[in-house]
C-alpha cells in the first residue's frame, strides 16, 4: 500500500524475492503502478528468461537506433547468449556469470571492445529496469577492463584530397557537405531541402546525441562554396520532388527513391581508386578537426564546429597528431580548391 515519504507517495513491492520501490507525485499514480506490476508479475514479465529479454531489447533498438548501431547491439547480445544460458530467468543471472563471460571474451578480443560489450549489456539491463521493472542488473559493479587508449585513424591530408579529386557530380556535393560542415554521417543522410537556408547562408543539422535519443536541431553557418555546391545539386538532381537532399537513384537497389542510410561503398570505392588507406565518414570528421587544430584554431572553436558536448571529446579527436597550436588560422576550404561541378569557396565560415 502506498505511503507518504518526504512529500511523495512511495510504494514498495517484493517480486521474485527482490524489493522494488518507486515514488510518485500522487497516491493514485502509486496505486496504478502497483496494479500494473501485479499484472506484469502474473504474465511472468518481471522474471523473463535472459534470451527473451535480449529479443525484447533488440526490438526496441531496431526502432530507436540506426542500422549500424542495431547490428552492433545484436552481435553483443548474441555473444552474451553464447556465454550465458539464455533460458535462465533474469533474476538468476549473476554478476559472476557476466564477469566470466566478459573475461572469456578478453582471450579473443581487445579490452577496449570487451568494454564496449559491457556498456551495451549494461544498457540492456538498465532499459529492462525501467520498462519491465526488472531490478537485477548483474553488470552493476563490474568495472571496465584496463585498456590502452586507442588513437582513432585520421587520414592524411593528401589522401583526403586524392579522394575528393576523384568524386564527381552528386558524390562531390555529398563529400563537400561533410568536409565543409564537419557533420556526422547520419546528419547529412537525413538532410532535407528545408534544412538548407540559402537566403541566410545557414544549414540545419539534426542529430540524436542526447540521452532521450530524440532528434535535436542545430543551425550552423554555411560556407559560400557549400551553398554554391548545394544550389548546383538542387538544380540538377534527378528527383526534384523529394524532400531529402540526397536520394538513392540506383534502380536496382531496394532503397531506390529513398534517402541514404548507409553509404560506406562510396568512400570505399573512392579510396580504392585513389590507392589510399580506406577511411570512413567519421574519419573525415576527425580530419576536419585535425586541420583546424593544425592551423591554430582554438579547441573551444573546434568543439563548436564539431558540436561536441565536451571539450575532452574534441581533444581526443586531435590527440597525437603533432599539432603546432601556434600557427595562424587558415581556411579549410582553400585545401579543397579545384574540380567542378561546383566552385570551391575561399573561406570557411565556422559555427555562429
Amino acid at each position: 500500500m502506498p505511503y507518504l515519504d518526504r512529500g511523495r507517495w512511495r510504494s514498495d513491492k517484493r517480486i521474485n524475492g527482490q524489493r522494488i520501490s518507486r515514488s510518485f507525485e500522487s497516491k493514485n499514480e502509486a496505486l496504478d503502478w502497483e496494479s500494473e506490476l501485479r499484472k506484469r508479475s502474473a504474465r511472468g514479465l518481471t522474471d523473463m528468461a535472459l534470451a527473451e529479454l535480449g529479443v525484447k531489447y533488440l526490438d526496441h533498438c531496431l526502432l530507436q537506433f540506426m542500422p549500424e548501431t542495431y547490428k552492433l547491439k545484436k552481435n553483443v547480445i548474441g555473444r552474451l547468449l553464447e556465454g550465458v544460458d539464455g533460458k535462465l530467468p533474469v533474476s538468476r543471472v549473476t554478476r559472476a556469470m557476466i564477469y566470466e563471460h566478459l573475461k572469456a571474451q578478453m582471450e579473443k578480443r581487445s579490452p577496449a571492445v570487451v568494454n564496449e560489450d559491457r556498456k551495451h549489456i549494461n544498457a540492456m539491463f538498465n532499459w529492462a529496469r525501467y520498462i519491465y521493472d526488472i531490478q537485477n542488473n548483474p553488470v552493476a559493479g563490474i568495472k571496465k577492463f584496463k585498456a590502452e587508449p586507442r588513437d582513432l585513424y585520421t587520414p592524411p591530408e593528401e589522401d583526403v584530397l586524392k579522394v575528393f579529386a576523384l568524386a564527381e557530380g552528386e558524390a562531390k556535393v555529398f563529400l563537400n557537405c561533410y568536409l565543409l560542415t564537419g557533420a556526422r554521417e547520419q546528419e547529412i543522410n537525413r538532410l532535407r531541402w528545408k534544412d538548407v537556408d540559402f537566403e541566410q547562408s545557414r544549414i540545419c543539422l539534426w542529430s540524436r546525441k542526447t540521452k532521450s535519443r530524440e532528434l535535436e536541431a542545430q543551425w550552423i553557418d554555411m560556407a559560400p562554396g557549400l551553398a554554391s555546391s548545394l544550389l548546383w545539386w538542387k538544380n540538377n538532381c534527378p528527383m526534384k520532388d523529394k524532400d531529402h537532399v540526397f536520394i538513392n537513384d540506383q534502380r536496382n537497389s531496394r532503397s531506390y527513391g529513398k534517402p541514404y542510410r548507409i553509404r560506406a561503398k562510396l568512400l570505399r570505392n573512392l579510396c580504392r581508386r585513389a590507392g589510399v588507406t580506406p577511411f570512413g565518414f567519421h574519419s573525415m570528421r576527425r580530419y576536419v578537426g585535425s586541420i583546424l587544430a593544425k592551423e591554430g584554431v582554438p579547441m573551444q572553436v573546434i568543439q563548436g564546429v564539431l558540436r561536441h558536448k565536451t571539450l575532452a571529446h574534441t581533444e581526443r579527436y586531435v590527440r597525437g597528431l603533432g599539432i603546432d597550436m601556434s600557427k595562424a588560422v587558415q581556411q579549410l576550404e582553400d585545401r579543397l580548391a579545384g574540380e567542378s561541378p561546383t566552385k570551391v569557396p575561399t573561406k570557411l565560415r565556422l559555427v555562429g
